[in-house]
């Protein structure tokens, strides 16, 4: 029991950018490590398998997958954790990872992929020439086809900021056709949260006095009926508050207004 504490206890102290405090996430990496150490290979691949599927942009997760693949003779696998981890954590103006750190894992993943330098080359070329054609497409007035390599962009960069602000950009600033979009694209309003923790903060949250609290550009909203009701309700406020906009056309440069409180309760009787 003193060593699968002291295994946590060590990845939380740990934990690089990417998975922040889920206790979930830590457990199964401390798991993991614990089996990596004990070269229990099936249990350490399993346990951080777990873990990818609570956030599969976790810097430490993905390095310790890489770890337990390379361990196991899968190079493939344990280069592919690399590539991921490096579109991870190192992209944009401000990379989530140190340099020193991005550093390492180049050299690591040349040893374990020879084609390593080559392909990311031609992923940037490849990224840049997209960039060059949505903003064409912008200029042009195209913004669903715009917004659309843009999504590509994000398969091959997941979670990169500059892409993600400029879908937002195009969606306050294009059009109403634009606006009222599904800001998710048909993706989980959840973002992946981790079901357990879902439970376990909802029952927190569950009486008035407790209840979620969240502010979006325009709004304030504050729900004990849970998480779910939460965050499509930040979405569907702010789709209506840019429809609105347009239809009264009213600051339509986007500007926020302020914020105004919207309530929703679990039950009637509330």
């Amino acid at each position: 029991m003193l060593r699968v504490l002291l295994a946590l206890l060590l990845v939380l102290l740990a934990a690089p950018p990417g998975g922040g405090d889920n206790p979930f996430l830590a457990k199964h990496l401390a798991a993991a490590r614990m089996a990596l150490d004990e070269s229990r290979w099936d249990d350490a691949r399993a346990s951080v398998e777990r873990a990818l599927e609570r956030d599969d942009r976790h810097l430490g997760a993905l390095q310790l997958w890489s770890e337990v693949c390379e361990r196991m003779g899968d190079l493939d696998s344990a280069a592919y954790a690399l590539h991921q981890w490096l579109a991870v954590g190192a992209v944009g103006k401000k990379p989530a990872a140190a340099r020193s750190e991005i550093k390492a894992v180049e050299e690591k993943l040349a040893v374990l992929d020879l084609t390593a330098s080559e392909f990311r080359k031609l992923t940037a070329d490849y990224v840049k020439e997209l960039r060059k054609l949505e903003k064409d497409h912008s200029a042009r007035g195209r913004f669903h086809s715009a917004i659309a390599v843009l999504e590509e962009i994000l398969h091959i960069l997941p979670g990169d900021e500059e892409t993600l602000g400029r879908i937002d950009e195009i969606q306050r600033t294009g059009g109403a056709d634009v606006a009222t979009e599904d800001l998710f694209a048909g993706s989980d309003p959840l973002e992946g949260a981790d079901p357990e923790w879902i439970d376990e903060e909802n029952r927190k949250h569950s009486e008035w006095k407790e209840a979620w609290v969240e502010e979006t550009p325009n709004y304030r909203i504050r729900t004990n009926a849970g998480y779910l009701v939460l965050k499509t309700a930040g979405i569907a406020m702010e789709q209506m508050n840019q429809a609105y906009r347009h239809f009264f056309r009213y600051k339509l440069d986007g500007d926020p207004t302020p914020r105004i409180d919207v309530h929703i309760f679990k039950t009637r009787d509330e």
